[in-house]
């Protein structure tokens, strides 16, 4: 705190968002749920075939209590949707979290 304007410097440090910075954001906020994450899914899978279109997606994190920025939510979906269909894979999105986690996480 700065006892005149001045005297204020902001002396943070904004790091790039890259892909890897996301998921490790999203890792952090996951550690210890992946179980409850993976049914809370399959409960948003309305149609049943293992994939989550962007809406649903983002309102399946927002409803974990995951709310992204508008550029963190495109950064995630460029990793998971690999092949540009629109759609995210629950095996894909599971197994990118899993494989930044601790072993014994990956179990559950």
């Amino acid at each position: 705190m700065s006892t005149t304007p001045e005297a204020a410097v902001d002396e943070r440090m904004f790091l790039p968002m890259t892909p890897s910075g996301v998921l490790a954001v999203l890792r952090a906020r996951l550690e210890g749920s992946m179980g409850q994450l993976k049914k809370a899914f399959e409960g948003m899978d309305d149609r049943g075939d293992g994939v989550l279109d962007k809406e649903e997606f983002r309102w399946g994190l927002h409803d974990f209590g995951i709310d992204l920025t508008e550029d963190e939510f495109l950064i995630v979906c460029k990793v998971f949707d690999k092949n540009g269909d629109g759609v995210i894979s629950f095996q894909e999105f599971i197994g990118e979290l899993e494989a930044g986690m601790g072993s014994s996480e990956t179990k559950k």
